[in-house]
Formats: structure tokens, sequence, C-alpha cells
């Protein structure tokens, strides 16, 4: 007795109508941009136990900011924590006005440029100089 193959041509059948689909509907451009956050950056040369706790204030904010922009979509590119507190990512232009809405967000602009030591390595938290 032979097995019917039709399941198996109707489950091809709908992937390739799916990845059609997806194929015929443009993408939004994305655009690279920073994300300016609202904690203060202590002084470097503060290592007051008060500019220590704001320094995790700002890290703490940063990854909670960094959670929510991978949830909309959101290629982080580079971080800065001790000139100012600021996160670059690249999105999709439509989700740009919900990057404003995120709790501790001051500011959303345009990256200009990047210089190397802001740079993010693959897989990386942190900035590192390539």
């Amino acid at each position: 007795m032979s097995v019917p193959r039709w399941p198996k041509r109707r489950t091809w059948l709908f992937a390739l109508l799916a990845a059609g689909r997806a194929a015929a509907e443009p993408a939004s451009p994305t655009v690279e941009v920073w994300v300016d956050l609202s904690e203060p950056v202590p002084a470097d040369a503060d290592t007051s136990a008060r500019a220590a706790a704001q320094r995790q204030r700002v890290d703490r904010q940063q990854q909670e900011v960094a959670l929510e922009l991978r949830r909309l979509g959101a290629s982080e590119i580079a971080r800065v924590r001790h000139t100012r507190n600021a996160i670059a990512v690249r999105i999709p232009s439509d989700r740009v006005e919900a990057l404003r809405r995120i709790d501790g967000v001051r500011q959303v602009r345009r990256v200009e440029t990047l210089h190397p030591p802001e740079l993010l390595r693959p897989g990386s938290s942190k900035s590192e100089p390539r």
C-alpha cells in the first residue's frame, strides 16, 4: 500500500507561497541612529562611591534599553558610556518613532560617523578597539 503524497506536496506548496509573499513585500530601509539615554555619565576622574554607583546606573540603563532595542529589531553597532550615555543602532526606518517612546530615551539622532574605539565586535556587549 502506498502512502499518499498529498500532505508533502501541500506543505511544500504552502512554504513556496509564504516565501513568495515575503519576497514580494518591500523591506523598510534601515537607518543608523544614536539613542541618547537619560542617566548622566560621571567624570572619568571621579573615583568616589557616588560616581561608581552612577556608572552602575548607566550600565543598567544601557542593558535595559538594549533589550528593548533588540525587541524592535535593532542591531547594536556601538555604545558610549564614558563621555555620554548612548547606544548606536541600525534599525528599519519605520521603527525610529518607537525608539523615542522607550523609557529612558532622551533623544534619537542620525549617526554621522563612528570612531574605531566605539565600534562593537560581533557578539560583544562592550565597546572595544578593533
